[in-house]
């Protein structure tokens, strides 16, 4: 007989967080936050995943879409349509070693 599966506990916004070498925990900025975020996946990767959840949640509740669902989609669109933006700026030095063209611009 196998054990029964615990139900998962998320972690709490303060474990996800990456050590940032210039700021105690409490001193984060919604930029410092945009930087850790950017350091852990490619906007585009971010912009798939949110696209991947929102056609699965619309295929899935196709029936009975909830009341707020235009607001909703507004969100989404609009979260969508940042990492787009931010997928096409070259943003080496957030998330990679700085490109050689930006260091010469530095």
């Amino acid at each position: 007989m196998t054990k029964p599966i615990k139900p998962h506990k998320p972690a709490k916004p303060s474990q996800w967080l990456l050590p940032h070498p210039h700021h105690d925990a409490g001193d984060y900025t919604a930029l410092d936050h945009l930087r850790l975020l950017l350091n852990v996946a490619r906007p585009a990767d971010y912009r798939e995943a949110l696209l991947e959840l929102y056609h699965s949640y619309v295929e899935h509740h196709h029936d009975a879409l909830p009341l707020d669902f235009g607001e909703m989609a507004h969100r989404v669109n609009v979260l969508c349509e940042f990492f787009k933006a931010l997928s096409e700026c070259d943003l080496g030095l957030i998330y990679d070693k700085p490109s050689s063209k930006r260091n010469k611009k530095l």
